[in-house]
């Protein structure tokens, strides 16, 4: 019998900016705010 352990990473949504690549909280967040936004579905002709 064969076991595996798969190990995940959770994220608690508190990682520091900096690794990320940003100097700031307001460059994330302005960096995040066009992949935030609701994307129109599109039209079926």
């Amino acid at each position: 019998m064969i076991n595996s352990t798969e190990t995940l990473a959770d994220s608690l949504g508190k990682e520091p900016f900096e690794i990320f690549g940003f100097s700031n909280e307001a460059e994330l967040e302005l960096a995040l705010l066009p992949l935030m936004q609701e994307i129109p579905k599109e039209r079926k002709a």
